[in-house]
C-alpha cells in the first residue's frame, strides 16, 4: 500500500500539481520571457533542410504518425506475444485517453497559438497544452511500461525519449507551440500513463510485455504448465 501511495503521489499528484502551476505562471505572464526568448532563437536558425525534416518529426508525433506505431505495439502484442490482451488494453486505453484527455484541456484553457514568427505548418486548435508532446510521451511511455520486464528495457526508454524530445522541438521550431506547452504536454503525460497503471495493478497482475520463459524478469509459465525436469 505504501509504494502505491508514493506511486500515486510522484507519478499523478506532483505532474497534475506542476501542469497547474504552469499554466497559472502562463496566465500570470511568469512564462512569457522564457516562451518567447526561445522561440525567437528557433526562429533565427531556421532553414529549408531542417524545416523539412521537423515537419517530418512532427508529422510521425501527430494523429496517424502516432497512430501507426500504436497499432503496430498493439498487434505485436495480440499476435507475437502469446496473446497478451492486458497489455494491449493497457496501450489502447493509455493513448484513447490520451487523445481524450489533450483535447479537453486544450478547450478548458484556451491558450492561443504563438505569433512570434509566422508557423511554418498550418494549425488550427488551442496551444496548452501541446498534444503532440502529450501524444508521443504517452506512447513512449505505454512502450517503457510493457517493455520493463524484458532485456528490452533500455531501448524502448531509450528510443522513447529521443521521439518525445524530437517532437517536442519541432513543434517549437515550426512555431506552433510554447515551450511551456510542450512540459504541459509532457507533465500531463506522465500522470495519465501514471493513473491508467496504477489500475491495471490495482485490478490485478501488473503490466508487462512478453518475455519468454526464463527469461531474466520475464513471466514464468503457470506451475501447472511447467515441463518435467528430464531425467539423466
Amino acid at each position: 500500500m505504501r509504494r502505491r501511495i508514493v506511486q500515486l503521489v510522484v507519478g499523478v499528484l506532483l505532474p497534475v500539481s506542476l501542469f497547474l502551476l504552469l499554466a497559472e505562471g502562463i496566465a500570470g505572464g511568469v512564462a512569457r520571457g522564457i516562451d518567447e526568448g526561445t522561440l525567437r532563437t528557433l526562429g533565427q536558425i531556421q532553414s529549408g533542410a531542417l524545416t523539412v525534416v521537423m515537419r517530418v518529426i512532427t508529422f510521425l508525433g501527430g494523429d496517424w504518425g502516432v497512430a501507426l506505431p500504436t497499432a503496430a505495439t498493439i498487434v505485436v502484442l495480440l499476435v507475437v506475444c502469446r496473446p497478451r490482451l492486458r497489455e494491449a488494453l493497457f496501450v489502447l486505453v493509455v493513448m484513447t485517453g490520451t487523445g481524450v484527455l489533450q483535447l479537453m484541456t486544450k478547450l478548458a484553457f484556451e491558450r492561443p497559438r504563438p505569433t512570434v514568427f509566422e508557423p511554418l505548418v498550418a494549425v488550427s486548435s488551442y496551444s496548452y497544452p501541446s498534444g503532440h508532446a502529450m501524444a508521443s510521451a504517452g506512447l513512449a511511455l505505454a512502450v517503457a511500461v510493457v517493455a520493463w520486464p524484458t532485456r528490452w528495457r533500455a531501448a524502448a526508454i531509450a528510443g522513447g525519449t529521443a521521439f518525445a524530445l524530437l517532437v517536442g522541438a519541432s513543434r517549437m521550431y515550426l512555431g506552433v507551440h510554447y515551450p511551456s506547452d510542450i512540459v504541459a504536454g509532457w507533465l500531463l503525460a506522465v500522470a495519465w500513463v501514471t493513473s491508467v497503471w496504477l489500475v491495471f495493478d490495482l485490478a490485478g497482475r501488473p503490466v508487462g510485455l512478453c518475455a519468454a520463459s526464463g527469461e531474466p524478469g520475464g513471466e514464468q509459465p503457470p506451475v501447472g504448465e511447467r515441463q518435467p525436469a528430464r531425467k539423466r
